[in-house]
This record gives structure tokens, C-alpha cells and sequence, in this order.
């Protein structure tokens, strides 16, 4: 039985393999199977091209691997033992035969490293026999390059061949600087550049303007691949340059230069195979020069680029057509960007791990959102921070459940004549007046009649400083439990600042607490946020909210509210990023509640907003006095008619100091102008009489009237009994609007 493998099936194998792969050899006797890299021509290759190799060892267990540099294509290979009988690969794959294998592959291993030393050594010794490379030798005046090093010998050093006569002499060394192998290139650009035979080429490169480290240990290291490349990128940049050769090897060469200057910034030079990736689909210069960016090594790659028709590969080629002057300005540009880049990459990571702002370009930033800007159009946004202050007792509670209620309801498209833009739902605080808080949404309900299930709203009625540190107490505790009634809240509203604030109000530190706490939520939810707050007590601060000014400096949109008789102002003091809308006038008007009592049994009530014109255009004027309830003559009703069409034109709201009541006066020649323009009468003196007659009606007969004198001029003004003081209130905003 036999215990090793056939050397005929070993080779089969191979070739099959190679052939598999479109990589099959041009002459199968340049296969050679020794464990030595063998390099060879490629079935589809041009006369004097070697882009295939083989590494393979046929002892022990036959393996190694094969490649193409043209395809980029590097794979291993290993003899395949299904053709073997039972016995056999039993003993292959047994203890014994590993063994074997290991310790053949250790001799092996050392052999090749011992005749790699030792021709290393010849090629040393080979190198100080050279001459200094002429200036004018055909290589360098053909790729206009200088000398950098280069050495030369007249006739070939390894014996008479005189097709390789008058080479140019290339240094390759290794890290330490010392010489391990030398690349030959010919004087005829027909021949192909060599190796020196059989010497090691492991982590060996050449290089120029290595001095230039010892003063700048950040200095910039460019890499490459061939010599002339990397001498004319030294010309055009300055800076110290490496060829490792090929671009199999650039990773290689990469490696060793990041351990040993670690301080250096190392870039690529990579060949830009145009004409091999037009036929094969690849440009292994580029290929290869980009995973040693993806590896983290390089900072990044300069490539030339070639116009259309222009052949060439390398930045040689690129200066040859274009000039130096516009190759070094090219390169440096792209050295310029790749820095930059660089630089971006270092800022970036630092931000990532402080933690990073948002920004947006220009051109990002003016795009029309999406998203509507606003919940209420014009008043309330979809994101950012509202404040609502006005004085105790002013309606500002109304107001904003007014709001809320709106969002929280579908089916309420408009809030006071303004589009309500995204409907969702809404988280309301109520600190302060739960049970007028039950009525208010209870009469919102009836009044408009929704159906409360359809309303999308949770009222929390418990306290507590979101501005506290105390996890357990402050934002932390308002976050966790908005956020287990919904994920998703459009505006979370906290009635009031005082009842939410645990600081001082007046400390511009601890009010600005305050608004973070509440600029933590809308970040957290991408939701709006309301604090309602206080105007202070004295006379000149009521057109400002309470405490420090860090208050209206913070918040996005600022509302001010303020009450006057019946009539609410709305008003918008600060609009971060919108031109204000106009001030908006409101109406409370009282409405029951069902299920709701008073003390006394009778229906409670409560009240809802309405705009001025809904209320004047749905109200049929009352009539007032203790007779209202009994029909008008038609001389009453005219006279209380022109009464009214005056008050709508000329009527003036007037606190009555002896009653305590705001009421509406009318002077008497205004009434009467009015009177005379309504009458049916021809003469004057007709039209007098009827219009002492309607004033005696109406102050007199039916006390709807009384005289007073205000600013020495006689007035009459609606009694304030009964619902004359509405009555006056709508008129006055019948004119108003």
C-alpha cells in the first residue's frame, strides 16, 4: 500500500483547479510544485507577461496557494483525498501523518528561509560591486526622473546575458535599513523589471527623503508601488516616499511603516489600471491601495485621473501628459483634502463620544418640514415651548383647556377661527382647581357635544417640582410617567409654573432649571410643551410674566392674556420664528353642566370661549328691566332698536362707580341722530316728538334707561339689572368686530 501521494494526480489536480478559475497556464511545465513562488504566463496573457503564480509544496500533504494579479484573485488549495482509498486516508489523516507533515513543513520552512538569507547576502554583496546610476541612462530620461540612490551595472551581474545589459540597480530593504534584494530595471522598455533571484522580498521596499523624518515625526509618508512613480510623487510633494513594488504588497509595506512611525500619517499612491479594469472588471491598483484604507492604516488614496483617450497609470504618467506643474498642484490639492478629511474624522469620533448636536447643511435646513409646524395654525407649535401668562382670575386655565381640547379631538378642525393642524394626544398637569377642572371639560363636552371617550387627553392631577434633582421627585419621575400613559404625546401643558417649580422664580439659575426640566420632555417625546404662569401683582407688571426674564428669553412662542368686563385679549407677545398672528378677542359664555349641582340643588354651570362675532351673530339682544319678560309695543321695540343701532355705533363702556358695574353709555345726541335716520317721519318736528316719546318709554315706563353725567356731558346708560349688563357687552362688541 502506498503511504504518499501521486505526484501525476497532485499536478491534475492543480491544473483543474487553475483551469476552474480561468487562470490555467499558457506552458504547463512552468507549474513547478516545491513550495517556492513561481510565477507564470497566463493562458490569455501577452508574450513576456507572469501575472499567474503557484506556491505549492507536493510533500507532506500537498497544498499552497494559487494567483492572478491581473483579477485580483488569491486562493488556496489543498490536494483532495476523495480519490484515495480507505486505508490510505486513514493513515492521512492520523496522528502520525500530521506529524509528519508538521515537522516536513518546519524543514522545509527553514530551507527556504536559509537560501532566502543566503541570497539576500549575495544581493548585498552584489550591490557595493555596482556603479552610481547615470542621469542620462534610458529609463530615467524616458520616465523624466531622477536618480534618487539607483545604481547601475554595464553588463549583467549574474552572467553574459546581453539582452539584460546596462540594468538600473533598485534597492530593497527592510525596515532596519538594511539591503535584502534589488529590483533590476532594463534599458529597454520591451523588458520586464526582475528580482533579484530567490532573495527574500518580505517587508522589503524602497524609499526616498527618509531623512526628513529625524525633523518633522509627523511628516506626511506617502506609498506606492514602482520606482518612477514614487520618485516623481517625491519631486512633485516633498515629502518622504515608498515603493513597495507591486500592489500585492502595498498592505504589507503599509503595516510595517504604521508600526515603526506610528507618529506618521501614512496616504496611498495607487495606480489607476484603467485599461485592466475595461477588460477584466477590476483595478487592482486601486483594489489594493483601499484595503489598507479599510484597514485603518492610510488616511486615504491619491489616484490619477486620465481625460478621455489619455493612457497612462501611474502619477508619472499623469505629469508626463500633463506637466509637473499641474501634477504637483493636483496632488497636493488632493494630499489638502485628504488632511481635511482626516481632521473631520478626528472631530467627528470626538463628538460622537461627548455626544453629538444636531446641525443640519443649508440646504437641509430650508426644506419645507414634512411635519406641520403647528398643532393650533399661527398660536400653538408641534414642537418647541409656550408660555401663557395673564393675571389670577383672568381666564388663562380656560384658555389653554380651550387649546387642549381642541388637539385632543378629532373631530374639532378649527380652534377660534384658526386650523387645528395635527390632532394627538395631550398630557394636561392641573395642579390647582381639579373640580372647576371636572366642569370646564365636562361643559366643553356638552357645549360642543363630543363624546368624551373620543377626546385623546389624561389629566394628572398630582404635583410635583419637575426642576427638583430628586430623580424620584423631579423630570425623571415626569418623563416616566408621560411616558406610560403614551409614547407619543403631541403637547404636555403645566397649569401652573408655580405648582410644577420647586426654585425661585425670580433666580435666573433656578428658573432656567425650570425650563430645561421642560425642554426634557419635548426632546424626550418630540412634543410641545405650555407652562402656565402668573403675571406679578403691582400695576406695571401685568404685561409681563412673573419672575426672572430668563422665562421669555427661553420659550419659543409667549402668550399674553388680559380681561376686560367679559372680553378676554389673546395676544402674542414673542414668535420665535413666525410673524405673530393678530390679537384674538374672546367671549366667556356661562353654560351648564349636566350632573353637575349647586349647593342649593340647582344646575351648576360653567363657562366656555366663543368668539365676539359668534356671539353677536347667534344672540338675539334681551330685553332688560324688571317688565322684560312682557311683549314691547311697537313704539318700544323701535325705541329700544335705535337705542341699540347707537350703542353699536357710538356706545362706550363706562364703569358706573356708585353701582360698581361696567355699563354702556350713549350720549343723548348720538341716540337721537341714529333715531331721526331710522324714522319713517318726514317733518323734524314729528321725528322730535317720537324721539321724546321712545326715551320716555324707555326710561321711564320701563327703567330699562337712567341718566348719568360723565365728563360734564349728559349720558344715558343701560340699567344693570336683569341681563342689561350682557346686552351692553354685546354691543360693544357688535362694534368691535
Amino acid at each position: 500500500m502506498r503511504y504518499d501521494f501521486d505526484a501525476e494526480d497532485i499536478r491534475r489536480q492543480l491544473l483543474d483547479y487553475l483551469t476552474s478559475l480561468d487562470i490555467q497556464p499558457y506552458d504547463e511545465s512552468e507549474i513547478i510544485l516545491d513550495g517556492e513562488l513561481h510565477r507564470y504566463r497566463v493562458h490569455d496573457e501577452a508574450r513576456g507577461h507572469t501575472s499567474g503564480a503557484v506556491c505549492i509544496h507536493a510533500d507532506n500533504w500537498p497544498a499552497g496557494f494559487v494567483q492572478d494579479w491581473r483579477k485580483g484573485i488569491k486562493e488556496n488549495w489543498k490536494y483532495d483525498v476523495s480519490s484515495l482509498n480507505d486505508e490510505q486516508r486513514t493513515y492521512f489523516n492520523s496522528e502520525e501523518f500530521r506529524k509528519k507533515c508538521e515537522e516536513g513543513q518546519r524543514m522545509a520552512e527553514e530551507i527556504r528561509k536559509a537560501k532566502k538569507r543566503e541570497r539576500s547576502e549575495f544581493a548585498r554583496r552584489l550591490w557595493e560591486k555596482l556603479l552610481p546610476a547615470p542621469e542620462n541612462h534610458p529609463y530615467l530620461q524616458r520616465k523624466k526622473v531622477k536618480s534618487y540612490g539607483l545604481r547601475f551595472s554595464p553588463e549583467w551581474p549574474d552572467g553574459p546575458i546581453d539582452s539584460l545589459k546596462n540594468c538600473l540597480a533598485v534597492p530593497l530593504k527592510d525596515i532596519s535599513g538594511q539591503i535584502i534584494s534589488i529590483q533590476w530595471i532594463p534599458a529597454d522598455s520591451e523588458q520586464h523589471k526582475l528580482f533579484y533571484q530567490g532573495a527574500s522580498l518580505d517587508g522589503a521596499f524602497y524609499s526616498v527623503g527618509f531623512e526628513k523624518l529625524k525633523d518633522n515625526p509627523q511628516q506626511i509618508i506617502l506609498v506606492g508601488e514602482g520606482y518612477a512613480t514614487m520618485a516623481k510623487v517625491y519631486e512633485l510633494t516633498g515629502y518622504p516616499s515608498v515603493a513597495a513594488m507591486s500592489c500585492h504588497r502595498l498592505k504589507e509595506v503599509a503595516e510595517i511603516l504604521s508600526k515603526t512611525y506610528s507618529e506618521n500619517k501614512i496616504i496611498m499612491v495607487a495606480d489607476n489600471d484603467q485599461e485592466t479594469e475595461r477588460k477584466r472588471g477590476i483595478n487592482p491598483g486601486e483594489y489594493y491601495a483601499e484595503l489598507v484604507v479599510k484597514a485603518q492604516i492610510s488616511l486615504g488614496i491619491l489616484v490619477p485621473e486620465f481625460g478621455y483617450g489619455e493612457s497612462g497609470t501611474d502619477w508619472d504618467d499623469y505629469a508626463l501628459l500633463h506637466g509637473d506643474t499641474s501634477a504637483s498642484l493636483l496632488l497636493k490639492e488632493k494630499i489638502s483634502a485628504i488632511l481635511g478629511a482626516e481632521r473631520h474624522s478626528y472631530y467627528q469620533a470626538m463628538a460622537q463620544e461627548l455626544g453629538e448636536l444636531k446641525s443640519e447643511t443649508f440646504k437641509e435646513f430650508i426644506i419645507p418640514p414634512q411635519d406641520t409646524n403647528w398643532l393650533i395654525d399661527s398660536w400653538i407649535p408641534s414642537k418647541g415651548m409656550t408660555m401663557l401668562f395673564a393675571p389670577s382670575g383672568s381666564g388663562k386655565g380656560f384658555v389653554a383647556l380651550d387649546m387642549a381640547f381642541a388637539i385632543a379631538c378629532e373631530d374639532i378642525t378649527e380652534w377660534k377661527g384658526y386650523k387645528v393642524l395635527k390632532h394627538g394626544h395631550v398630557i394636561y398637569f392641573a395642579g390647582e382647581g381639579q373640580r372647576g377642572m371636572k366642569k370646564r371639560c365636562a361643559g366643553l363636552c356638552h357645549a360642543l357635544g363630543v363624546d368624551p371617550s373620543q377626546v385623546k387627553m389624561d389629566i394628572i392631577s398630582d404635583t410635583l417640582p419637575i426642576d427638583d434633582p430628586n430623580p424620584r421627585a423631579g423630570i425623571k419621575r415626569a418623563i416616566a410617567n408621560i411616558g406610560s400613559i403614551c409614547i407619543e404625546p403631541v403637547i404636555s401643558i403645566f397649569d401652573t409654573t408655580n405648582r410644577y417649580m420647586c426654585g425661585d422664580e425670580n433666580k435666573t439659575v433656578e428658573a432656567g432649571a425650570y425650563i430645561r426640566s421642560c425642554q426634557m420632555i419635548q426632546e424626550e417625546f418630540g412634543c410641545s410643551v405650555i407652562t402656565i404662569h402668573h403675571t406679578g401683582q403691582s400695576q406695571d407688571t401685568q404685561n409681563r410674566a412673573r419672575g426672572s426674564s430668563v422665562f421669555k428669553a427661553s420659550v419659543d412662542i409667549e402668550l399674553r392674556l388680559s380681561k376686560e368686563l367679559n372680553i378676554l385679549t389673546l395676544e402674542m407677545t414673542k414668535s420665535k420664528d413666525s410673524e405673530p398672528p393678530s390679537p384674538m378677542k374672546l367671549l366667556m359664555k356661562k353654560v351648564e353642566v349636566p350632573g353637575y349641582l349647586k349647593s342649593n340643588g340647582e344646575p351648576d354651570e360653567t363657562c366656555i370661549l366663543i368668539r365676539p362675532e359668534e356671539a353677536v351673530a347667534s344672540s338675539e339682544l334681551p330685553s332688560a328691566g324688571q317688565s322684560e319678560s312682557e311683549k314691547l309695543s311697537a313704539s318700544e321695540e323701535f325705541a329700544k332698536r335705535s337705542y341699540s343701532e347707537a350703542a353699536c355705533k357710538y356706545g362706550r363702556i363706562f364703569h358706573d362707580v356708585e353701582r360698581d358695574k361696567d355699563i354702556v353709555s350713549l350720549r343723548l345726541e348720538d341716540w337721537r341722530s341714529v333715531f331721526y335716520g331710522m324714522s319713517s317721519a318726514d317733518k323734524g318736528d314729528t321725528q322730535r316728538r317720537q324721539f321724546n316719546r321712545a326715551k320716555r318709554l324707555l326710561l321711564e315706563t320701563r327703567q330699562m334707561l337712567y341718566k348719568q353725567e360723565i365728563g360734564g356731558e349728559e349720558y344715558y346708560c343701560l340699567t344693570p339689572t336683569g341681563n342689561a349688563y350682557e346686552l351692553g357687552i354685546l354691543l360693544h362688541l357688535r362694534r368691535e368686530s
